[in-house]
């Protein structure tokens, strides 16, 4: 399966990269005038990271009803950016790996790291259905199975992206470096 990436063409990957980098930047766009949150003591990713209902109600009281309401929206709106990121940090980590010309390691490492953002985007997609259900059940309160799925579905996205962004500009300073040996006299 990994083998097929490398007959992705680079033309169409690259397009594909591209076009995930403006999605990316026009949804961010949407989510930040969309979102108008004042300065609070909790953000979004405060929100996420409540890995229990007494802290999910705690944010969601400190924000109050009209924020609470307005982060519905902003939820939804996530999905077209985890698509974008998704498919943004796949295509840069593969054309990383797929230049690993001389280090067939590092390559089917890439070939497999690069899956890792697709994975993530799985997460978070689920992450926001646990968050949009404590979202609609507010001012109820949270159930304890919800916020710590949602805290855990996170934990897993911001793990594997971070892997996958360590590894391509890991990978990219390598080429860089690599280029300059090989240009300098």
């Amino acid at each position: 399966m990994l083998e097929k990436l490398m007959e992705i063409p680079k033309k169409k990957l690259k397009r594909l990269t591209i076009f995930s980098l403006a999605g990316f930047i026009v949804i961010h766009l949407l989510m930040v005038f969309t979102r108008s949150l004042p300065v609070l003591q909790y953000n979004i990713i405060d929100f996420e990271s409540a890995r229990t209902a007494r802290q999910a109600d705690k944010i969601m009281n400190t924000w109050g009803e009209a924020v609470v309401k307005q982060e519905i929206p902003v939820t939804y709106l996530d999905y077209g950016y985890l698509v974008a990121y998704g498919l943004l940090v796949f295509g840069l980590v593969l054309l990383a790996a797929r230049a690993l010309n001389d280090n067939e390691r590092f390559k089917k490492m890439g070939l497999i790291v690069c899956l890792f953002p697709l994975i993530a985007a799985s997460c978070d997609a689920v992450e926001n259905v646990h968050l949009l259900i404590m979202l609609y059940g507010f001012p109820e309160g949270a159930s304890s199975f919800i916020a710590f799925s949602a805290y855990l579905f996170a934990f897993v996205k911001f793990g594997l992206l971070c892997a996958a962004l360590v590894f391509y500009l890991d990978q990219t300073g390598y080429l860089v470096v690599k280029r300059i040996k090989k240009e300098t006299p």
